[in-house]
């Protein structure tokens, strides 16, 4: 079955296995509801950006997050790479959480398709499920500090 969100955004209505095939597909709608699905889907801008662009600049202000479709993005600071991310993961996530410039620059490596979502809209026009949103974000940040937990211990051993 071809993938809704790679093929261009079905309409729910012309695709009813559209939300099931985000939560089995993207970790980040699996706990969630079909109806809170549909609600941030609505939020939700989709954006492309072509190889080379860049999403994000470090400093810039941060106060909108970014869940990957398809492509492949790059995070960088400085001229350090941290991590290239595809399809399902999110990024820019810290924005959505804090009120502070972002800490890394954001680049699509090849042609990329991704949704965005601001903090204003989830803070006003859905706060219950800007809310649920948070707690699913701070679970992902969690996870990524963890594996960061983890390569730090392996370079320690490493090195010793």
């Amino acid at each position: 079955m071809e993938n809704p969100i790679e093929s261009g955004g079905a309409p729910l209505a012309e695709n009813p296995h559209y939300i099931s095939n985000l939560q089995k597909e993207y970790g980040f709608f699996a706990d969630m509801q079909d109806d809170e699905i549909y609600q941030f889907l609505r939020l939700c801008h989709r954006e492309s950006f072509k190889a080379g662009e860049e999403i994000f600049s470090e400093g810039d202000q941060a106060d909108t997050f970014f869940l990957i479709l398809s492509g492949e993005i790059v995070i960088t600071a400085g001229d350090q790479e941290f991590s290239r991310l595809k399809s399902g993961y999110i990024f820019g996530e810290m924005g959505i959480l804090e009120h502070v410039p972002r800490n890394a620059s954001a680049r699509a490596v090849m042609d990329s398709d991704v949704f965005s979502i601001s903090r204003n809209i989830l803070a006003t026009q859905v706060p219950a499920l800007g809310f649920k949103i948070a707690c699913n974000l701070a679970v992902q940040l969690s996870n990524k500090l963890r594996l960061a937990d983890e390569q730090l211990k392996q370079m320690g051993q490493s090195g010793s």
